[in-house]
């Protein structure tokens, strides 16, 4: 049987599937963000310097002044070291022999810090990284738990794609949610830096494939004129959640509260159980037709979907994390009428290209924090519209039969991403753009290739392996973009 071809009889996008989508998916979208960008904050490293011993009657400040090294970073900008610190005799030290010590500081042997750090931790904000002391020799420990983070989540899409493709979308979107809520709770409760990242590592197994379900779902339910749509809608779900978890982030000054705030959302998601559909087409493609049907009768009675870095730009960390989730938003508007009349070949391909050469206008003004942030921003929105586009593709292109597994192993491929652009962005640590230049080159190229893809405008779903080898991949890369209503449904093969 081709979906497809029933829907058109029972609804495509009738108040049955605009009711599930309105007010169970999209709500089941909305904190996918929350678990996957709220360990950039809980781990953000404070500015910090050696703890140093107090002087009677002298200021902090002062003694720091005569005491920390002064730095020069690779993009010229002087700072207090991190790490280091003068070897003074501060015991014999007083308010009348700071000048001496200052004019011979510079025959004095410049040491690891002897007793610790100071963080700048102000009012009640801190980290992990304060916590434990996570700096200094230590400060690729962050790093490692983001890369760590990011393997746990590929191998986790990869194995949650088969459990989506054998067990059905529905019980295997809950299957994450106890993953979820159970690690994410124990990541407020973990008493040192190693059981933290076990606890991230368990978080992470699940931030893809929550996000997965959901979406895929949205798009079975529907019509192929109503997916690019709901599509869209589902990713504003997303960006809004990236909105939210910029407020959440500076009004919880606390890593472990900011732990509990962001995992408590997924609690109610629980309560979406009774009225969460399983896919139509996954039963019928499973031989559940009993199944299928009830679900069709409901449709039928109601006739008719960069950020790792934003936080490491210069300025307010959590206003340029609001900005890169809110500049998401303006995307959408021109992103589905493009999408519907350009296809969605030619606009992945304008997307990732124009949001690659933003990235890598940055070099050439590196030291202007606003052009820089500016520039950020388009490229943001650039890569924003292609991961709307992407996994349209992709469910237009796998069939019902491995869709969960084909869009598993997809994300699998794009978890790549987190696990090496935290090693950009720590390597980078001197050179604020080159993380966005990298960035920048991997769009173009990919936006260059994506134009090799087969075009799915307005084509039915594939139901079986043998109906997605009947579409083949495109090579001729000046293709004229398709108009609107060119690409029409596949014949009918005699199918019922």
């Amino acid at each position: 049987m081709d979906f497809d071809e029933l829907l058109p009889h029972i609804g495509e996008f009738g108040r049955y599937q605009k009711l599930i989508i309105w007010f169970v998916l999209f709500p089941a979208v909305f904190p996918c963000g929350f678990h996957a960008y709220n360990q950039l904050f809980m781990a953000r490293v404070p500015e910090h310097w050696c703890r140093l011993p107090s002087i009677p009657n002298v200021h902090e400040e002062v003694i720091k002044n005569f005491s920390i090294p002064i730095e020069t970073s690779l993009d010229n900008k002087s700072r207090f070291s991190d790490c280091l610190m003068y070897d003074l005799p501060y015991d014999s030290l007083s308010s009348d022999r700071l000048d001496r010590a200052n004019l011979t500081k510079t025959n004095v042997e410049a040491v690891t810090c002897k007793n610790g750090w100071t963080f700048l931790v102000e009012e009640t904000r801190d980290s992990i990284v304060s916590e434990w002391n996570l700096v200094c020799t230590k400060s690729f420990s962050p790093t490692l738990a983001l890369i760590l983070f990011g393997c746990s989540g590929l191998v986790g899409n990869y194995i949650f794609g088969y459990v989506q493709d054998s067990l059905g979308r529905k019980p295997a979107f809950f299957i994450y949610l106890i993953v979820q809520c159970l690690f994410g709770v124990a990541t407020a409760l973990a008493d040192s830096f190693p059981v933290w990242v076990l606890m991230r590592i368990g978080v992470g197994f699940t931030v893809p494939a929550i996000l997965g379900t959901p979406y895929v779902l949205a798009v079975e339910l529907v019509g192929p004129k109503e997916r690019a749509m709901v599509t869209v809608l589902i990713n504003v779900a997303y960006s809004v959640s990236l909105v939210g978890l910029a407020l959440v982030v500076y009004a919880v000054r606390s890593w472990r509260w900011m732990a509990l705030a962001t995992a408590a959302p997924f609690l109610a998601l629980f309560l979406t159980w009774p009225v969460l559909p399983e896919s139509p087409r996954w039963l019928l493609a499973q031989g559940r037709v009993t199944e299928a049907r009830a679900i069709l009768e409901k449709i039928a009675s109601v006739y008719v979907g960069l950020s790792y870095y934003a936080p490491a730009l210069e300025g307010d960390e959590y206003l340029n994390f609001f900005l890169a989730g809110a500049v998401e938003l303006p995307t959408y508007f021109f992103l589905w009428p493009a999408m519907e009349r350009l296809g969605r070949r030619w606009t992945l391909c304008v997307s990732m290209v124009v949001g690659g050469s933003s990235c890598l206008a940055t070099f050439l003004v590196q030291n202007n924090y606003v052009i820089t942030l500016a520039l950020y921003c388009v490229g943001k929105m650039g890569i924003s519209s292609a991961f709307v586009v992407l996994p349209l593709m992709a469910s237009e292109l796998y069939p019902t039969v491995v869709r969960g597994l084909g869009m598993s192993l997809s994300s699998v491929v794009g978890m790549l991403g987190p696990i090496f652009i935290p090693l950009v962005n720590y390597l980078g640590s001197d050179m604020l753009t080159l993380p966005l230049i990298v960035m920048g080159a991997l769009l173009v190229i990919g936006g260059v290739c994506s134009l090799l893809l087969p075009e799915t405008l307005n084509e039915h779903l594939p139901q079986t392996l043998d109906d997605a080898e009947k579409t083949k991949l495109d090579f001729c890369v000046c293709c004229v973009p398709p108009r609107k209503g060119e690409c029409g449904p596949r014949k009918n093969d005699g199918r019922v």
